[in-house]
């Protein structure tokens, strides 16, 4: 079995809000700063694809993706 699991890289976000869009169930907007705030850190299955297109449209690659095998 494979696990999903989102790194946001805080220093990178721009807060362009992209991956609000297309994923609202795991990232937000800091009402203050406008950056990402991650909701959820693992990613089932259903979700991945928004995730990963949430992944995809960051501007400034400030959302990361591992997978891992689990046992």
């Amino acid at each position: 079995m494979t696990s999903t699991r989102i790194t946001v890289v805080p220093d990178r976000c721009i807060g362009a809000g992209n991956c609000v869009d297309v994923a609202p169930g795991h990232f937000a907007q800091d009402a203050a700063t406008g950056l990402v705030v991650q909701l959820r850190e693992e990613v089932v299955p259903e979700e991945l694809g928004a995730v990963q297109m949430a992944v995809d449209v960051c501007p400034v690659m400030a959302i990361e993706l591992t997978a891992t095998d689990t046992a």
